[in-house]
C-alpha cells in the first residue's frame, strides 16, 4: 500500500507542476496581450493626435477648397469607423456571452 500513496502523491505534485506551468505561461500571454493594447492604444492617439493638429492648422490657415473637402470627409470616416467599431464589438461580445443585454 505505501508504493500506491507514493504513486498518488508523485502524480498528484507533477499535476500541481503542470498547473503552475500553466498559470505562468497564460500569465505570460496575458503579458502580451497587454503590451499589444497598449501599444494599440498609443498608436491611436498618436494618429489622432496627429489629425487634430492638422485640423487645428486647418482652422487657421487660409481656406482652400480642396484642404476642406479632405478634412470633412476625414472626420466622417472617422465617425463611421466608430460606429462599426463599437456594433462590431457589441455583436462579437452578445454573440459570446449569448446576452442581447
Amino acid at each position: 500500500m505505501p508504493l500506491v500513496r507514493e504513486i498518488h502523491k508523485a502524480n498528484k505534485n507533477d499535476m500541481f507542476d503542470y498547473l503552475i506551468s500553466l498559470k505562468e505561461q497564460i500569465g505570460f500571454y496575458f503579458i502580451l496581450v497587454k503590451f499589444f493594447i497598449y501599444f494599440c492604444t498609443g498608436a491611436i492617439l498618436l494618429f489622432l493626435g496627429k489629425k487634430f493638429f492638422q485640423m487645428g492648422r486647418f482652422l487657421f490657415k487660409s481656406f482652400d477648397k480642396k484642404f476642406f473637402f479632405e478634412n470633412i470627409k476625414f472626420f466622417i470616416n472617422v465617425i463611421l469607423f466608430i460606429i462599426i467599431s463599437i456594433l462590431i464589438g457589441w455583436i462579437t461580445i452578445m454573440l459570446i456571452t449569448k446576452r442581447i443585454f
